[in-house]
């Protein structure tokens, strides 16, 4: 996904520079960053599938994480596009988010039913769906329903995530009406009890091993609006004033893998609950989205800027959504050609392969299926 104005036709090659305020529009190290957040989330899911190395399976047992990253930089990229461009309020804004998260979801919801019809077998989800679930997931709200991870995570189960992000685009203009209203102390005290709040949920119910309450803390739209909204405070703040404190990306890479690691020893990786630990890594992936967002604004290049990273970041939305469909499909493969990862060194192999040949499909759907079928709908929406 793209970080520029969401307003911008994707075929259009010539983009603004800068905004009005003489900001760089284009933040190119946080779309570089995407695809390391998907990345992340894909190993993540090739870890039951095949053996690994105890360093890999330590470090991306947490993978799951980039999901969080996604929602805080989803807020603040929305967040400053809108400001760039001026905008107190856009009536089309969710129709174009629609038109660039839906047409890849509604093909891998598709794809992962007529694999489960022909294989009987899970193509990317939970396969007990109802036909309720089933339409809901279609309708994009399936996220919405707690306690139902059947419902939630069936057929391509990553898709959760992309219903969460539809409730957030829902609330965006009300949203973002009321945060630029504020001032900066204003907002940091929202960020600040937000948090707290979130902070107390998660460790009250770890204390009394409440699961119910740690499922919807993680899963549930609500909860999961507060990264959302972390992100956007963040754009208000930098671009209301973007000679605010700069921290150097290294330090925040610091901190961030400081606070995963101790947060992993004192709460354990097989005992944790998914929010614990997104608690913990909460505070590091604002301050790593923070550090990066000004060090474009100031001009200063980063290895982020590179033109491979860029590109990558930009099919990281393809990447993300088919990776566990493919995976299924990629399963199904290895078994017809009796090949198993039967030690570490094989898994790796394994891993590497099924990686690349995911970029391949995402490069593909990026190029000749996400941004034509946007383009068509944009269109199709302005002649409502």
């Amino acid at each position: 996904m793209s970080v520029y104005p969401y307003e911008m036709n994707p075929a259009n090659k010539k983009v603004v520079a800068h905004s009005a305020s003489g900001l760089p529009l284009r933040l190119r190290s946080l779309t570089s960053l995407r695809f390391f957040a998907a990345a992340a989330v894909l190993i993540h899911h090739t870890l039951p599938n095949w053996p690994h190395y105890r360093i890999t399976v330590n470090i991306f047992n947490l993978g799951y994480l980039g999901v969080s990253f996604f929602f805080i930089l989803s807020g603040f990229v929305l967040t400053y596009s809108r400001l760039g461009l001026n905008q107190k309020r856009d009536s089309n804004f969710l129709l174009r988010r629609i038109s660039r998260i839906y047409p890849l979801h509604a093909i891998f919801l598709t794809f992962s039913i007529l694999g489960f019809l022909a294989t009987k077998a899970s193509w990317g989800g939970y396969t007990g769906t109802s036909k309720l679930g089933t339409l809901l997931n279609y309708l994009l709200i399936h996220g919405w329903i707690p306690l139902h991870p059947n419902i939630r995570q069936g057929w391509n189960g990553v898709s959760w995530t992309l219903s969460l992000e539809f409730f957030f685009y829902i609330c965006f203009n009300v949203l973002f009406k009321n945060l630029y209203r504020c001032n900066p102390k204003n907002l940091m005290s929202v960020s600040l009890i937000l948090y707290s709040i979130y902070t107390v949920s998660t460790i009250y119910s770890g204390i009394n091993h409440l699961t119910n309450f740690q499922d919807v803390l993680y899963y549930f739209p609500v909860p999961r609006i507060f990264e959302f909204i972390y992100g956007m405070i963040m754009a208000i703040l930098i671009y209301s004033k973007p000679k605010v404190l700069f921290v150097r990306p290294t330090v925040s890479w610091l901190v961030l893998i400081i606070s995963i690691v101790t947060g992993a020893e004192l709460i354990g990786l097989k005992h944790g609950f998914p929010a614990e630990f997104n608690l913990i890594a909460i505070p590091g992936f604002c301050l790593l989205i923070w550090s990066y967002a000004l060090t474009d604004i100031r001009g200063k290049k980063s290895v982020l800027h590179a033109k491979l990273f860029y590109e990558l970041g930009e099919e990281s939305y393809a990447l993300y959504i088919s990776h566990v469909v493919l995976l299924a499909g990629f399963g199904w493969g290895l078994w017809a050609l009796k090949i198993n990862g039967s030690n570490p060194l094989g898994g790796e192999v394994l891993t590497f392969t099924f990686i690349f040949a995911c970029l391949g499909v995402a490069r593909f759907l990026h190029t000749f299926v996400e941004l034509p079928t946007q383009k068509l709908l944009l269109r199709f929406f302005s002649r409502s």
